[in-house]
């Protein structure tokens, strides 16, 4: 078993993940890359060092009403793409209510759902459903907004 390594608690292998993931930002930052490449890179860094296997980050669209998965792990193209533009992710306070995303961003906490089965917050999962975009997989996830970018990030786990 590896030995923490300092007060943090983490071990030797452990670190190197993490200073992997970070050399690979600063990598990619420095050379010609689209925001799709980075986003991605960091969806898939994410997944990595925490274990989920999904990841997107949602940017704040040009209306300011709602927000776009620009970068994704672990979900196919067609399906962000479907996502974006069938199940819009408003920013504005839903009757039916808000997603975790939504709610993340509005209020700059940390939305965690342990279930997105049985939570009240997704209860725009029947939104989806009805566009054709089961969410088979998916069974906890949390939503944080970052302050960086102004943008969400959403991961999450598999039962």
């Amino acid at each position: 078993m590896d030995q923490p390594s300092d007060s943090s608690g983490l071990s030797q292998r452990e670190l190197a993940r993490w200073f992997s993931g970070v050399h690979a930002f600063i990598t990619a930052v420095n050379r010609p890359a689209s925001l799709r490449e980075l986003l991605d890179l960091v969806t898939a860094t994410a997944c990595d060092l925490t274990g989920y296997e999904f990841c997107s980050i949602l940017l704040v669209h040009p209306d300011q009403r709602r927000l776009m998965m620009e970068g994704a792990h672990g979900l196919s193209t067609e399906y962000v793409s479907r996502l974006n533009e069938q199940v819009p992710i408003t920013l504005t306070t839903n009757p039916r209510g808000e997603s975790p995303s939504t709610r993340a961003f509005l209020t700059a906490q940390a939305v965690v759902l342990n279930d997105i089965l049985k939570d009240p917050l997704m209860e725009p999962v029947a939104t989806c459903r009805a566009a054709g975009l089961p969410l088979d997989g998916f069974r906890a996830a949390l939503a944080q907004r970052t302050t960086l970018w102004r943008a969400q990030l959403l991961l999450s786990r598999a039962s």
